[in-house]
C-alpha cells in the first residue's frame, strides 16, 4: 500500500493540472475552436489517468472499482484523443490539397506566361535579298560571290510547332496530372527544367519562381 501522503499529493496535483487545462478547453469550446478543445481535454485528463494507475497499483482496489474508474477515465481520454486526431488528419488532408491546388495554378500561370512570350523557333531558315541585278556577298560563303549589300532585307521561317506552344502544352498536361494525383515530384522538376526559354520576359521568370516554391510546398511523391 502506498503512502497516504503521496497519494494525497498526487491527487491534488492531478486535480490542479486538470482544472487549469480544462478551463482552457472550456474557453476553446466557447470560441468554437473544437480541435483545440479536444486537444486540451486530452491533456487535462492525462494526469488524472496517470494518478488512477498509480492508485490502482498501490491501493489494490476491488476489480469493480478499478474497472469502473479506469473505464470512465479511459473513455474520456480515448474520445478526446480520437476527436483531436480526427481534426488533425482533416487539417493535414486539407492543407495537402491546398498545396496541390497552388501547384496546379502556378503551372497553368507559367504555361500562360510562356504562351504570351515572344515566339521562339528552333532551326530557323533565313533568306536574304538585295537590289535586283546584283550579287550578294554573305560573310563566310563559298568563293565566287561578289558584291556587298549593307542593310540587307531578311526573312526567317521554320517548320514545326514553335517552342513556346509545345512547352506551354507540356505544362498544362503536368497541371492536369497533379490535379488527378498521378504526377511525381521528379517528373514536375524535369518539366520545369525544360521550360527555360532564352530571353524570357520578367513575368515568365516570376512564374517559374512561383512554380518552384509551390512544388517545394507540395506533398508529391518522389
Amino acid at each position: 500500500m502506498g503512502s497516504p501522503t503521496a497519494l494525497a499529493i498526487g491527487l491534488v496535483l492531478a486535480i490542479a493540472v486538470f482544472g487549469v487545462i480544462a478551463n482552457h478547453a472550456r474557453e476553446m469550446y466557447r470560441d468554437k475552436k473544437y480541435r483545440e478543445m479536444a486537444g486540451a481535454l486530452f491533456w487535462a485528463t492525462t494526469p488524472i489517468a496517470i494518478f488512477c494507475l498509480f492508485w490502482t497499483v498501490n491501493e489494490h482496489p476491488t476489480d469493480m472499482a478499478r474497472n469502473i474508474t479506469l473505464g470512465l477515465i479511459g473513455a474520456v481520454l480515448g474520445a478526446a484523443a480520437l476527436i483531436w486526431g480526427g481534426y488533425v488528419a482533416k487539417d493535414m488532408s486539407a492543407n495537402a490539397q491546398s498545396n496541390r491546388d497552388a501547384l496546379v495554378s502556378a503551372l497553368n500561370d507559367l504555361a500562360a506566361a510562356i504562351s504570351n512570350a515572344p515566339p521562339i523557333n528552333i532551326g530557323v531558315q533565313g533568306n536574304a535579298s538585295g537590289q535586283s541585278g546584283t550579287n550578294i556577298g554573305v560573310l563566310g560563303t563559298a568563293s565566287g560571290s561578289s558584291g556587298t549589300n549593307i542593310g540587307v532585307l531578311g526573312s526567317a521561317s521554320s517548320s514545326g510547332t514553335p517552342v513556346n506552344a509545345a512547352r506551354a502544352d507540356t505544362l498544362r498536361e503536368a497541371a492536369r496530372q497533379v490535379q488527378q494525383g498521378s504526377a511525381t515530384r521528379t517528373q514536375i522538376q524535369s518539366i520545369i527544367a525544360q521550360t527555360q526559354l532564352p530571353f524570357g520576359p520578367p513575368e515568365m521568370l516570376a512564374a517559374r519562381g512561383r512554380v518552384t516554391k509551390a512544388l517545394e510546398a507540395s506533398d508529391l511523391p518522389n
